[in-house]
């Protein structure tokens, strides 16, 4: 069986392409303030003709982690869970044999708070 390649996916908010060094000498970037970016962007893959789903974060993230849109996903607005039924990329990661892992702000699930009981053990 060939080895599958480790997957890495970065993003962010509010992250304009010119802001961004590997995209090259745009007039007003600030360019040399992204290394560690810049770097993974030459060994990896650049999106150069990129553009958001939705402009708020919420909605955007569910429309990553979906492919759907937000209006269909039921998230339309910031503090809207990702309801517990929906496939995932780590859902179709992890049954083509990967281990996955969200790091960092996940907001599709702010109706949950520290009251809440704790998740089941079998929670991944």
């Amino acid at each position: 069986m060939p080895k599958r390649p480790n997957i890495v996916f970065l993003f962010s908010d509010q992250q304009r392409f010119d802001t961004v060094s590997c995209y090259g000498a745009i007039p007003g970037a600030p360019l040399g303030l992204t290394p560690n970016l810049d770097a993974m962007a030459a060994d990896g893959v650049r999106f150069d003709l990129a553009m958001t789903c939705q402009p708020v974060c919420g909605p955007a993230r569910a429309c990553l982690q979906t492919g759907l849109y937000p209006d269909a996903i039921g998230c339309t607005v910031n503090d809207r869970a990702l309801p517990s039924d929906a496939v995932t990329v780590a859902d179709r990661m992890r049954g083509a044999g990967y281990e996955t892992a969200y790091v960092g702000k996940w907001h599709l699930a702010s109706q949950r708070s520290c009251a809440d009981p704790p998740l089941p053990d079998t929670f991944d």
